[in-house]
């Protein structure tokens, strides 16, 4: 009878301490990308995507490495603590992957890119749970701008249902002292969410600010 407790208080310990390093493993992680992102909400990703699918994982991969293939207890532990903060790594990886600008506009503006669009710059905007909002500035010849606006829909307004969001102003090379058309398409989803993109042309129609919202 005191050996089977003895074996059980050894099991309890053993996964305390796995849990404690992979808490503090996703700790780490979740620090580091506090630290990358200039939005503390988008931590919120990394975080429940290493609890909720990183703590089963780790410990099944914890239970065999230890109790079954009997392991090096660094092996056993250290291995499967490490699953929270690869699946925070993979996380941090395709964010800043799909954040380039050049693949923001392929996403909300147009894909493939037009020949003649140039200065593109672009940032991700969203809270990155419940909504998601883009903003993109580019150089494009009138055309260019014309097809951009008849393909997503876009037309002409004096009511502006949306305020410019105030990152643009941290795009550089930008002539703010300009009388803009605005041009918007708005969509109140019933059945899916709500769809709003509103699109700034200059008098040239040769420099556009495009902001896209899903919500």
């Amino acid at each position: 009878m005191q050996s089977r407790n003895d074996s059980g208080i050894k099991v309890i310990s053993n996964l305390a301490l796995f849990f404690l390093l992979f808490g503090v493993f996703i700790a780490f992680g979740v620090l580091t990308a506090l630290f990358l992102q200039t939005d503390p909400t988008y931590i919120l990703g990394p975080f429940i995507i290493s609890s909720f699918c990183g703590t089963p994982i780790g410990l099944f991969l914890f239970v065999w490495l230890r109790f079954i293939r009997r392991s090096k207890w660094h092996i056993a532990f250290i291995l499967p603590s490490l699953i929270g903060l690869l699946l925070i790594s993979i996380f941090l990886t395709w964010d800043a992957f799909d954040r380039i600008p050049t693949n923001i506009f392929k996403d909300v503006v147009a894909n493939p890119i037009p020949a003649g669009v140039s200065n593109i710059q672009a940032r991700d905007v969203g809270d990155g749970l419940l909504t998601e909002e883009e903003i993109v500035t580019f150089n494009a010849p009138p055309e260019v701008v014309d097809k951009i606006i008849a393909d997503k829909g876009l037309t002409q307004t004096q009511y502006i249902v949306s305020e410019m969001d105030p990152g643009f102003r941290e795009f550089s090379n930008i002539n703010w002292n300009q009388d803009w058309t605005v041009y918007e398409k708005y969509e109140n989803g019933e059945s899916h969410n709500s769809l709003l993109i509103t699109m700034w042309v200059n008098p040239e129609r040769n420099t556009v600010l495009f902001q896209y919202w899903v919500g």
